[in-house]
């Protein structure tokens, strides 16, 4: 346990029309390690249910016997229009980190960009597509390595009645330095548990793992439980309707 903690956190939010801009300061220090991060983020709304999304994430952590940066840039784009049957979301990840620790240097730069695309092909039916690549530079002391790898995704979902609905989804990973390719695929039924609450039980008969490519599916083989929530005014007097009942 540290003999000496002390933390401070100052938080600031600015909203103007169609601006919203919200940033957090926080500093820690103690007899293991000093830290600070900073987190910013912005957005814009604009016409047509477009927005615009920037975030940036600066951590630095100082001990006696290592030190590591770590700075991350995020930048989206949103395309929602109610009239429209596409949608689609756009994100661009700059990573860039460094450590020195015992007499070794890491750095590392990576650079993540998904696209995900939704089609209503009618009342009941909808096709989502995806396209992710990552292309990551790693420095152990004088040693470099990169790899460029890119993934090709694609779901099918039905609506079965009012509540229930069913889906099939598929993806390729490719890491193109090492020439090695995965496959996932499998099925999963879904049950929307109330107004913005929806939930799906699936399996995967084969499967891989990338977090920079899977934080919104499970790609991995095996079967799956996942959880999707939609929140605003109305979401959370839906889920205390459902628990009383």
């Amino acid at each position: 346990v540290d003999r000496r903690q002390r933390q401070m956190c100052i938080r600031d939010r600015f909203r103007k029309d169609a601006w919203d801009w919200a940033t957090r300061v926080e500093y820690r220090t103690a007899d293991s390690e000093d830290k600070i991060n900073l987190i910013s983020d912005v957005i814009h709304d604009l016409d047509e249910g477009q927005q615009l999304l920037a975030k940036i994430d600066i951590q630095k952590t100082d001990s006696n016997s290592s030190e590591s940066l770590l700075t991350g840039i995020q930048v989206g784009y949103s395309y929602r229009p109610e009239d429209s049957r596409w949608s689609l979301f756009n994100r661009l990840d700059l990573q860039s980190s460094s450590s020195q620790s015992g007499g070794f240097d890491v750095d590392s730069q990576k650079i993540v960009n998904n696209l995900n695309a939704n089609y209503l092909l009618d009342d009941k039916t909808q096709i989502a597509f995806q396209y992710g690549l990552k292309y990551v530079v790693d420095n152990f002391d004088s040693d470099e390595y990169s790899g460029f790898t890119d993934l090709y995704g694609m779901e099918l979902r039905r609506d079965m009645g009012a509540k229930w609905d069913l889906g099939f989804q598929g993806s390729l990973y490719n890491s193109h330095n090492a020439e090695v390719s995965d496959f996932s695929y499998g099925v999963s039924l879904g049950y929307n548990m109330t107004k913005n609450v929806w939930m799906s039980l699936g399996y995967n008969f084969s499967g891989f793992n990338d977090e920079d490519f899977t934080a919104s599916d499970y790609t991995e083989e095996g079967i799956f439980l996942k959880y999707r929530f939609k929140f605003d005014q109305d979401t959370a007097k839906s889920i205390v309707d459902l628990m009383q009942e």
